[in-house]
């Protein structure tokens, strides 16, 4: 709604906004930083920043943060910690280890989203990798001809698959899908979260229930799934997220917002299973654009 009413301001010069967020778990709320890269692809007038700080300061030195970081519109997230001032910067990463293997023989994978174009893609990955896997999938809507159709191809190869219409927003439903599988195959070795929502417009447009749709399969089936699953001891749980979530896209602002709060979950589960919380390494992996 701020968004919304600052571009509706009548100005010939750029307005800054700046969002300042803080707290232990501050890195929760990071998929602001989706949202407001967004904003400001969007509308040119606007120019966005999202300001994490790690400790809360005193009144003074926060304004003092704010008025250094209006001279710096060049970088949109930055964070304070322990009184130093870092910036959001990519690097490539390399590595002499040989890729990590996910999948087992006989291991019980469930995807969410598992009867979309890439969680097929991914189905028949686990297929061709190992021997008798148990893949369960998931879906919004109930099996229709083409679900079933992918479901019997996958049981060709020898493979155990179900499908499952859950929505993981609701987190009853959650729980009562992950207590099936616990007390029907005895385990859950993998997670994958491919489900997610495109309500494309421009956020000046979008009613509150259409950015709700998006966030919640993404934000709210997350949580969920996390939840559920606290105490169960996974090898791992992957996040399809999107590089719009990283910088951002016209007509998605939600849709940034829900795939920045993906990545910021991975980073935040990771910190859990450090500390014997959790279980299994978190993964998220920033898609980019694709047709075929």
């Amino acid at each position: 709604q701020i968004v919304q009413q600052e571009i509706n301001i009548d100005s010939s010069g750029s307005i800054l906004i700046q969002v300042l967020i803080s707290g232990k778990e501050s890195v929760l709320l990071r998929g602001l930083a989706g949202l407001l890269n967004s904003v400001s692809i969007e509308f040119s007038k606007l120019r966005c920043q999202l300001i994490e700080i790690k400790t809360l300061s005193s009144l003074s030195e926060i304004i003092g943060i704010i008025e250094e970081n209006r001279n710096d519109l060049y970088n949109t997230h930055i964070l304070y910690n322990k009184g130093k001032r870092f910036v959001r910067v990519f690097k490539e990463l390399t590595s002499d280890h040989e890729s990590l293997s996910l999948w087992k023989d006989n291991g019980v994978d469930v995807i969410i989203g598992g009867a979309g174009a890439i969680g097929v893609i991914f189905a028949k990955e686990i297929v061709k990798s190992v021997s008798k896997p148990i893949l369960i999938l998931t879906g919004r809507s109930a099996l229709d001809s083409s679900k079933n159709e992918i479901i019997e191809n996958l049981k060709i190869l020898n493979v155990h698959v179900e499908y499952h219409q859950v929505d993981i927003s609701n987190k009853k439903s959650t729980l009562d899908f992950f207590d099936y599988i616990q007390k029907t195959h005895g385990i859950i070795n993998g997670i994958i979260h491919s489900a997610g929502i495109n309500r494309d417009k421009y956020i000046l447009n979008k009613s509150k229930n259409e950015i709700k749709q998006v966030l919640q399969p993404k934000v709210n089936g997350i949580i969920n799934i996390d939840e559920v699953t606290q105490d169960i001891p996974l090898d791992f749980m992957i996040y399809f997220s999107s590089t719009a979530g990283v910088f951002g896209n016209v007509g998605q602002s939600d849709y940034a917002a829900a795939n920045a709060f993906m990545d910021a979950f991975a980073e935040y589960r990771n910190e859990l299973v450090s500390q014997h919380k959790r279980a299994g390494r978190t993964i998220s992996i920033d898609w980019s654009v694709w047709q075929d």
